[in-house]
C-alpha cells in the first residue's frame, strides 16, 4: 500500500510540521511519503504531480490558508481516479465535520483532533488487521449516515518524533516546532480550546531536537506552542539554551502572554543578542464586551507595561495581534483597540509599523 502525505503550503520558505509527524509514524508500516506545495502553484501542476505517484491513500493537511484549494485538487484527483482514498485532517475540517463531508463528496475520511495514532490506526484498517470500529479520531459517511469513531486519548509529548529528517535541504526556510501542546486559557475563538490539559515535551529531548533545528541553519523555528511561557521555568531553559548554542543566524518565534512576564523572565530576555527571538502577542481586542463574550481576560496595564519593557533594549522584535469581526466588535470599537496599540507604540520596532 503506498500513502503520500500532502501539505500546500502559503510560501516555499514554509514548511508543513503534521504531515512528517505523519509520514514518521507510518514508514516502518508502509510505502509513504509526503509531497509539499504552495497556493502560489497551478492547480493542474498539483494534481499531476500526486497522480504520478501512483498513491492507494492520499491525505491533506488543512489550514485557513489551503483549504479552498485543498478542495479543488481532490475534486480533480477523484474525476481522474475515482478509486484513490482521500483523507484531510487538520483544523479546517476537525470540528464541522459531517457538514464538510456532505458538501465535499470526493473526501472519504476526515481524521480529526490528534492524527498521529488515528492515521496509523486507519492505515492498519486498510490493510485488513483492524475494524473501521477501532480506528480512533474518524469520520465519514456511509450510506447516508454520517459516523464518527472515539477519539483517542491524547499523545504523550514524549512519544513525538522529531519531524525533520537531517538529510533534508532546509536551510534558509521556515521550520515548526512544539514543544507543548493544549493551552492553559479557554478563548474561545481558538481551537486549542477544544482540547483539554497542557502537555510539555520533556526538556532534554527539547534541547536535544533545538540542536538538530540550529544545525539546519533555517531563516527562522517558529515554536507553534500557544502559550510559550504558560510554564516561565520551561520557557527559560529554552530560551538559554538557543543563547548558549545558537551560533547561527536563525531566528526562534514564539507566542507569549504578556500579562504572565514576570521580572525573572525579563532578566532572560535582557541576555539576548539583536534579532535572535521574535514575540507574537494576542491581545485580540480591548473590548470589555467582546472580551468577556470570548472568555477572553486581558490586563491592559501589565501588557502596556511589559511591552515596553520588552521593546526598550531594542533587541527582540514583537507584534501583537487584533481579531476583527469578534462578538460584539464594530468598525468603531476596532479602531479604538488599534489606536490603543498605535498610542503606545506596542507594535513599533525600529520606528517602523509593523500592522
Amino acid at each position: 500500500m503506498k500513502v503520500v502525505f500532502v501539505g500546500i503550503n502559503a510560501k516555499f520558505s514554509h514548511t508543513n510540521i503534521a504531515i512528517r509527524y505523519l509520514n514518521n509514524e507510518l514508514k516502518d508500516l508502509v510505502d509513504s511519503s509526503f509531497e509539499e506545495f504552495t497556493i502560489n502553484e497551478p492547480l493542474e501542476k498539483i494534481v499531476y504531480e500526486l497522480h504520478k505517484k501512483d498513491a492507494y491513500v492520499l491525505m491533506f493537511s488543512t489550514y485557513i490558508w489551503n483549504i479552498d484549494y485543498v478542495r479543488k485538487v481532490i475534486t480533480s484527483l477523484k474525476k481522474i481516479k475515482p478509486s484513490y482514498t482521500i483523507v484531510l485532517g487538520g483544523p479546517e475540517v476537525s470540528f464541522e465535520k459531517e457538514s464538510f463531508l456532505r458538501t465535499n463528496p470526493a473526501c472519504d475520511y476526515i481524521i480529526y483532533g490528534e492524527g498521529e495514532r488515528a492515521m496509523k490506526e486507519f492505515i492498519l484498517y486498510k490493510q485488513g488487521e483492524l475494524s473501521i470500529d477501532e480506528v480512533h479520531n474518524l469520520a465519514y459517511i456511509n450510506d447516508n449516515r454520517y459516523i464518527k469513531t472515539e477519539e483517542a486519548p491524547l499523545i504523550d509529548m514524549k512519544d513525538l518524533s522529531f519531524p525533520y529528517e537531517d538529510e533534508e535541504a532546509l536551510e534558509h526556510r521556515t521550520l515548526y516546532y512544539e514543544a507543548q501542546r493544549g493551552c492553559p486559557y479557554r478563548c474561545s475563538f481558538c481551537l486549542s480550546s477544544a482540547i483539554k490539559g497542557l502537555r510539555y515535551k520533556p526538556i532534554d529531548l527539547v534541547k536535544k531536537d533545538l540542536d538538530r533545528l540550529i544545525a539546519m541553519k533555517p531563516s527562522i523555528v517558529k515554536f507553534i506552542d500557544r502559550t510559550f511561557n504558560s510554564n516561565e521555568d520551561f520557557a527559560i531553559e529554552i530560551i538559554e539554551h538557543i543563547l548558549k548554542n545558537n551560533k547561527t543566524n536563525t531566528k526562534f518565534h514564539f507566542e507569549i502572554t504578556l500579562d504572565r512576564m514576570s521580572d525573572r523572565f525579563y532578566e532572560t530576555l535582557k541576555k539576548l543578542p539583536k534579532d535572535m527571538v521574535q514575540f507574537e502577542i494576542g491581545l485580540q481586542s480591548i473590548n470589555p464586551q467582546t472580551l468577556k463574550a470570548i472568555q477572553r481576560h486581558n490586563d491592559l496595564d501589565k501588557i502596556k507595561e511589559h511591552s515596553q519593557m520588552i521593546k526598550e533594549p531594542g533587541t527582540i522584535h514583537q507584534h501583537i495581534d487584533l481579531i476583527a469581526g469578534l462578538p460584539y466588535e464594530d468598525f468603531e470599537s476596532f479602531k479604538e483597540s488599534f489606536n490603543y496599540l498605535y498610542d503606545f507604540k506596542m507594535i513599533i520596532y525600529n520606528n517602523k509599523c509593523n500592522t
